[in-house]
């Protein structure tokens, strides 16, 4: 997996595609990424992406900066082996500069997820 694949995980009722922010090269043992999710005025609007903008997306949509997932790339790649995570189309690189950009910006995060992007070079 690389900085803006996107997957969804197989199999659980979470139906959300998620996306990767920080830079799995950096490090393999800790892979950030956020999910998309139906917008609505009590979410976040911090990151409000529109269909055009990329096209997995059929509704505005925004990012759950609060639910952060923390994963390695083993378990990344043993899940796609397993049948458990679903690869996808991987966002635009202006997209994935947008999603990373929110961080700076949404309270709806913990700051040392900030610092670990910030120490990355990604934000």
């Amino acid at each position: 997996m690389r900085a803006g694949d996107t997957f969804r995980l197989q199999g659980v009722a979470d139906k959300h595609t998620w996306v990767v922010v920080s830079d799995p090269d950096q490090n393999p043992s800790q892979v950030y990424c956020v999910a998309f999710t139906s917008y609505n005025v009590s979410k976040d609007s911090t990151c409000i992406i529109q269909p055009d903008e990329f096209p997995l997306l059929t509704h505005s949509t925004c990012i759950d900066y609060f639910d952060v997932k923390i994963l390695s790339v083993a378990a990344l790649d043993g899940g796609i082996k397993k049948g458990l995570i679903q690869k996808r189309t991987p966002v635009p690189p202006e997209l994935l500069r947008k999603i990373r950009d929110g961080f700076n910006s949404t309270r709806d995060t913990r700051f040392e997820y900030i610092a670990f992007l910030i120490a990355q070079g990604v934000i």
